[in-house]
């Protein structure tokens, strides 16, 4: 699989690694909004590229990892370049997931790839967690938090094993229905 890494802050450099542990992987590219002869990267033989010049290598390459900021660069760049390439990404803004979703997915459907999104720290590793530890404690509660604007609600996720009262509670009040990803594929 040919790997496009879009910004090579502490995430770009941590995805070159992990490429780099992979035999079936190959970074063809690095993009940058920095100068790219300023750039240094890890491994030998492939070229920094400006951010402009992404679009001219989407032949080049398989899937383009966008490394940037859910803040502001990930809902504007993740959709953009969905449009060129199946794409992942690492967005986090929790309250923004839908929204991020449904943009990304129309770009996705309109140009026929593939968009894995908020895939990181949390959501996803996190994620991980919660499955690997409810495959050991079936039993057990899961304790997780969102942020509600300026408010950080936590969230305790009560398993029962009665058929009438299936679900997950909320401050011991059932759910209509919870989401937690631990990733949302856009697959079209």
């Amino acid at each position: 699989m040919r790997i496009g890494i879009l910004g090579y802050g502490n995430l770009g450099r941590g995805v070159e690694c992990a490429v780099k542990q992979n035999d079936d992987v190959e970074l063809k590219a690095v993009f940058t909004r920095r100068n790219p002869a300023d750039v240094k990267i890890l491994t030998p033989g492939v070229n920094v590229y400006s951010v402009n010049d992404v679009e001219a290598h989407k032949d080049e390459i398989d899937v383009l990892i966008i490394c940037g900021g859910s803040a502001t660069d990930l809902p504007e760049m993740t959709p953009k370049y969905t449009k060129y390439f199946n794409v992942i990404d690492s967005f986090d803004t929790h309250a923004n997931i839908p929204q991020h979703f449904a943009n990304v997915d129309k770009a996705a459907k309109e140009n026929g790839h593939i968009a894995l999104i908020s895939c990181g720290w949390d959501p996803g590793m996190f994620s991980l967690n919660r499955l690997y530890a409810n495959a050991i404690l079936p039993e057990g509660n899961d304790y997780t938090f969102i942020n509600a604007g300026n408010q950080t609600v936590y969230i305790q996720f009560k398993k029962t094993t009665s058929s009438s009262n299936n679900g997950f509670f909320l401050n011991n009040e059932k759910l209509i229905s919870v989401i937690v990803p631990i990733f949302n594929v856009v697959d079209y």
